[in-house]
Formats: structure tokens, sequence, C-alpha cells
């Protein structure tokens, strides 16, 4: 494979870590505006107060800005293996390729001899 070709499929790994990244900046806001939402008081009237809803509300609130901050924690997991899958990717591409560049490729003693089609019309040779 071509070294652009893996400069082009690395970074192609590192855009779908940059589409996980904006995921976390938008989850990452999501807690700051759950801690934003405060009700008014006496919106559950005098009865709602006394069953305990806005304490129940509170815990509830409270509980998903914990969970959503887990949720930023594990996307932001998720992108740094994206990061570090195009790395490797694109390490193991060129480590390969390097290693293939001295593998003999035919026989040299059939080389030069002109017998081949390719020898004969060039066009497989020169494409």
């Amino acid at each position: 494979m071509a070294p652009k070709d893996v400069k082009f499929r690395a970074s192609k790994i590192r855009e779908s870590g940059d589409l996980v990244n904006d995921a976390v900046n938008l989850w990452s806001n999501a807690p700051f505006t759950l801690d934003s939402a405060v009700l008014p008081a006496n919106c559950f009237g005098k009865v709602g107060e006394e069953l305990g809803l806005r304490d129940e509300y509170e815990r509830s609130r409270a509980k998903t800005i914990l969970e959503l901050n887990d949720g930023t924690n594990i996307l932001i997991q998720n992108r740094e293996a994206v990061y570090k899958a195009a790395d490797r990717y694109e390490g193991a591409e060129i480590k390969a390729t390097q290693n293939v560049k001295d593998i003999p490729r035919h026989r040299p003693d059939l080389d030069n001899d002109h017998s081949d089609y390719e020898s004969k019309y060039g066009w497989a040779r020169n494409s």
C-alpha cells in the first residue's frame, strides 16, 4: 500500500476520533445545563412539597448529573482509543510496507530476458 494511502486511511480513523471529541464536548455540557435546572419555589404545590416531590427531584437530578459525568469519562476513553488505533494502524502499515520492500518480488535470472508479455508490450509495466 502506498504511504499516501496509509496516511489517508489513518486520517479517516482520526476524523472519527474528532467526531467522538465533538460528542465529548457536547456531552460534557449536559451536567452544567442540568445543574442550572432549578425549580421555582412552590412549583409542586403544598401537597407536592409535603409528599417530598422536590427532594425526589433533587436526588434524581444529582444522580443524573453523576451518570452524565460517567458518560463523559467513557466518551473520553473511547476518543483516546480511536486516536490510539489510528496511530497503531499507521505504524503497522508503515512497518509492513518497509518489510515488504526487502522481499524479492521476482526471479532475477528472468528479469531481463524480455520474453514476458509486459516486457514485449510494456503497457502493464508503465501503468
